[in-house]
């Protein structure tokens, strides 16, 4: 099976979290080394994202490798006065390690960020109303 055709096969089968949308192609040649330099958020960083609202899920995938792989995803989740955005990490990274940052921006309110050295998500089998409770969750317990 062509490369081409492994990947579009992979595409099929996510959608993401928040609408349940299909994923779309941002760029095929994004700079893969823009992500651990850059310091902003920018679509340069990731290839495909929800064809719905490219802020709802985000990620970089390698597809040019035989095995197709996700390095590295975001999810942005606004709910009343408080948006959530979630980047996971996958390993090895440039510390070697699989890692999950959650940063929340309440309105008007001081930002928080929370990490941890492992993915809590696995957003090929979760919708917004889980994601929203599991970090209901890890919160509670941090």
């Amino acid at each position: 099976m062509s490369q081409q055709l492994l990947l579009t096969d992979y595409l099929a089968k996510l959608k993401c979290p928040i609408c349940q949308g299909n994923l779309d192609l941002i760029k095929w040649n994004a700079d893969y080394s823009a992500f651990y330099s850059a310091s902003s958020v920018s679509n340069s960083r990731f290839n495909f994202s929800c064809s719905q609202n490219w802020r709802h899920y985000r990620l970089f995938l390698i597809h040019w490798l035989p095995e197709i792989t996700i390095d590295y995803e975001a999810v942005i989740l606004n709910i009343e006065d408080l948006e959530i955005v979630i980047y996971q990490y996958y390993g090895p990274d440039q510390q070697g390690i699989n890692s999950i940052e959650i940063f929340l921006y309440p309105k008007g309110g001081k930002p928080s960020i929370y990490r941890n050295k492992e993915r809590l998500f696995d957003f090929s089998q979760i919708d917004k109303e889980k994601i929203i409770k599991r970090i209901q969750t890890i919160l509670t317990f941090n």
